[in-house]
């Protein structure tokens, strides 16, 4: 199996009912053109959460509040102000114009309810003009571009004169800015909001520029707090929300600048799924966005998680059992060998604990695959059950003991003999083998015998619970 098959077979979830999921009305807006994997995801989010997080489902976006127990951030002192906290508790604009205006905001008890009112930052809002569907250009001028330039025609009356006049009329707006994950107002016909039309004549003057590719791509305008899901596939916002809800839930906390960067990342990549950036031998700027990916698409992955499900497939995720990592049967090409295996696994998982269970695990599952290979040489490959004799037995001992001797058998010869003992005495008793022929320790004894000694009659099974005595 090549890489790219293994790491598919890791991410993809349990198998699908027929029977449609219902709509999770608290994630996606109506009319969404999710698939059955989002909406089977999106269902487990929790609308608690959501409102903590406080989640706008029509804009898809995350406004985190500074209080937030995990994902809260320090806004500035400063009243009204809704910045980061940067240099002595206020913003660096703020503290810039403090220090300017010859205020020492070091100096202790300062009263910041007698502070001068700060001129106005730049932020989203709508003209001043009564029913005028266009943004302002600024928070200072508070008209959009039309009317700040009528203004200036009639001589910059006063803004509360201007708005009594008469022959003020409204304008109708241009709709959203064409940038799929802005949710502002466009500044012109057919165009971008103020921001991103600056960004815009920027790209446009480099080579080979996609217009389309650009709008997909291109990153929103936000501010502390703020991190907008919009444009990102319905799969990766649910995956990102219940990763987010799950770490949570674990008492994790997340910078929300450092989440913003992963869903920008996201973006620019075009994901279509949290796998795309983190599985293996993905290239990504920061090492941190691809830890973060990788683990908010385990939480998401592991809550569709079933051992029921999981033990069908050809490589599985352990969280499903209880323990962690992963197990991979892809190189038992044999399916009554691989079957045996799997229900192997299954009996054996549930009645270990430990750290390293999963490791123990994966180590006999190389011994169990060099005796495929070995079956592999037989003319019928191995696929044949009935015409497994002795010799093909004899003939895995030897192959097993030159990879011994080379040192190239998976893990040491003490740790395979140690499992292999462990496989004969755990339970024999208990293990329905599905193919009759075969007895439960018949391929984990094999691990104890030496060429030659191979017993020509059944393998003695020991009793539900009990080891053969050792000498």
């Amino acid at each position: 199996m090549t890489v790219g098959a293994v790491v598919a077979a890791r991410a993809a979830g349990p198998r699908l009912t027929a029977e449609p999921a219902p709509w999770p009305g608290h994630v996606f807006p109506a009319g969404t053109a999710a698939g059955a994997g989002a909406l089977a995801v999106a269902a487990l989010v929790d609308p608690v959460f959501l409102a903590g997080a406080r989640w706008d489902r029509d804009r898809q976006v995350l406004r985190l509040a500074p209080d937030h127990p995990q994902f809260g951030w320090s806004a500035c002192c400063f009243p009204g102000c809704l910045a980061r906290r940067r240099v002595g508790g206020f913003c660096q604009a703020c503290y810039g114009w403090l220090t300017a205006s010859g205020i020492d905001v070091t100096a202790g008890g300062l009263d910041l309810a007698a502070l001068p009112a700060r001129p106005p930052l730049f932020r989203e809002g709508a003209c001043a003009v009564r029913g005028c569907g266009r943004p302002w250009r600024s928070a200072g001028v508070q008209l959009c571009v039309w009317h700040a330039e009528q203004r200036e025609h009639f001589g910059m009356p006063a803004l509360e004169v201007f708005l009594a006049r008469d022959d003020v009329r409204p304008m109708a707006g241009f709709g959203p800015c064409r940038v799929v994950a802005c949710d502002r107002e466009a500044v012109a016909e057919h165009a971008y909001c103020l921001t991103h039309q600056r960004r815009y004549y920027k790209a446009r003057r480099q080579g080979g520029f996609d217009e389309a590719r650009w709008r997909a791509a291109e990153q929103p305008v936000t501010g502390p707090g703020t991190v907008m899901l919009r444009g990102l596939p319905p799969l990766v916002t649910a995956q990102v929300l219940l990763g987010l809800q799950r770490r949570a839930a674990d008492g994790l906390k997340l910078r929300e600048d450092t989440l913003r960067s992963l869903v920008g990342e996201l973006r620019s990549r075009q994901a279509v799924t949290l796998d795309d950036l983190a599985g293996p031998g993905e290239v990504v700027q920061r090492a941190r966005m691809r830890w973060l990916a990788s683990s908010l698409a385990a939480y998401s992955r592991r809550a569709l998680l079933d051992p029921e499900t999981e033990r069908h497939k050809d490589v599985w995720d352990l969280a499903a059992f209880g323990h962690s990592g992963h197990a991979d049967f892809t190189a038992i090409s044999q399916h009554w060998l691989r079957q045996c295996a799997r229900d192997y696994a299954v009996d054996d998982l549930s009645r270990r604990r430990g750290r390293d269970t999963g490791g123990r695990l994966r180590e006999r599952i190389a011994l169990i695959a060099l005796l495929s290979a070995s079956l592999r040489t037989r003319p019928d490959h191995g696929d044949d059950l009935t015409a497994v004799g002795r010799p093909d037995i004899d003939a895995f001992l030897r192959r097993r003991a030159m990879a011994e001797s080379t040192g190239q058998a998976p893990g040491s010869p003490a740790s395979a003999r140690s499992s292999a003992s462990s496989w004969s005495c755990s339970g024999c008793g208990r293990w329905e083998s599905p193919v009759p022929a075969v007895p439960r320790p018949g391929f984990a004894r094999i691990s104890r015998w030496s060429p030659g000694t191979c017993p020509s009659g059944p393998v003695p099974v020991s009793p539900a619970g009990t080891c053969p005595p050792r000498s």
